[in-house]
């Protein structure tokens, strides 16, 4: 496995939640 793909995943997961969180703000857990 190529660290750079795992890397990729990992940012756009991270990327996702950012953008959800900015898009729909709600206080979860």
């Amino acid at each position: 496995m190529s660290r750079g793909f795992r890397y990729d995943l990992l940012a756009k997961s991270i990327k996702g939640r950012l953008f959800n969180r900015a898009e729909r703000p709600i206080s979860v857990g």
